[in-house]
Formats: C-alpha cells, sequence, structure tokens
C-alpha cells in the first residue's frame, strides 16, 4: 500500500530540504552540471570500442576496477551475453537505491564503470545514479562495443600471463 504524502510536500522548497541540491529554479531543472543530459552527449553511440579498450589498459585491466554495469533485459543478455569476470548485470533500481554497492568497486575515484545499455534513457538513469554515488568515470556504451573490447582485453591478459609463465620456465 502506497504511503500518503501530504501536499506540503511536493512544494519546491520542501523538495529542496529533501533532496539537497536546487530542485527547480525559476520553473526550470536546476541540474548539477555532471548529471545534465549534455554530459551523457556520447550515449552508446561515440564509446567505442578503442576507446573502451585504452580504459581498461590504463588503469591496469580488468582485475585492477574496471567494471562493466549490464543493465539490459534478461531477453537481450541472453541473445548477446557478455561474459567476463568484469560484467556485473544489475537492474537499474538495484544501483538507484545503493543496494549495488556491495558488488561496485570501492575506489570510486579510480574505477572506471562502463554501463552496457541497449535503451538510451535506461542508460542516462544508471550513469546519474552512479555518479551520485560518487563514481566519476561512468560512461554509457553498447553492448556490441563492450564485448569487443573484452575479447581483445581478455586474450591481452591471457598473453600477459602465458609470456610470464614462459619467462618464469626458462628461468627455471
Amino acid at each position: 500500500m502506497a504511503q500518503w504524502i501530504p501536499k506540503t510536500a511536493w512544494k519546491v522548497s520542501n523538495l529542496n530540504k529533501r533532496y539537497g541540491t536546487p530542485y527547480m529554479s525559476k520553473g526550470h531543472a536546476a541540474l548539477d552540471p555532471q548529471h545534465s543530459l549534455d554530459a551523457y552527449a556520447s550515449l552508446l553511440h561515440n564509446v567505442s570500442a578503442e576507446a573502451i579498450r585504452n580504459a581498461i589498459a590504463a588503469i591496469g585491466g580488468l582485475s585492477a576496477g574496471a567494471v562493466v554495469v549490464d543493465v539490459r533485459n534478461e531477453a537481450e543478455r541472453r541473445q548477446q551475453p557478455l561474459i567476463s569476470s568484469a560484467v556485473v548485470a544489475l537492474h537499474p533500481h538495484d544501483i538507484l537505491s545503493g543496494a549495488a554497492a556491495p558488488i561496485l568497486p570501492t575506489d570510486k575515484n579510480r574505477a572506471e564503470v562502463f554501463v552496457a545499455a541497449s535503451d538510451s534513457q535506461r542508460a542516462v538513469n544508471t550513469c546519474a545514479a552512479l555518479r551520485r554515488w560518487g563514481y566519476t568515470n561512468v560512461s554509457a556504451v553498447s553492448a556490441s562495443a563492450v564485448a569487443e573490447a573484452l575479447a581483445d582485453a581478455q586474450a591481452s591478459e591471457a598473453a600477459a600471463a602465458g609470456t610470464a609463465a614462459a619467462s618464469e620456465a626458462a628461468a627455471r
């Protein structure tokens, strides 16, 4: 059953008290510049697999804090699965509520979070929620770009592990 909310709760001054930042300003939504729609200009199309590969390499690989949050529908995840230890399939409400906080990286300033979504509105909402929870490096990307970048990153990590094992065996 829904909780009853008095009419006064929806006044702008009360919303300002509840949400902290100015909720409305002169009739227009006053959003933080990081959370405005201009911050999501690269939604789903401009972030290439090469950019994802470079970001993963810059922070030291998949195990160093790069996370792909998959917020696609179940059917889309079955049709084009993203298989990696860096991929976390979540519902946007888990991110909004903070229930996903224990799953996501703890070093919020260093972590690189990619949001794989097929719907641009879902990507915007998820990116905004992650930024509200303190993650600064958040990008909305397409699932195909993520799949390509993950395959390349896993191949390069496997090659690096293979050369390390070969040099270890040669040293013996």
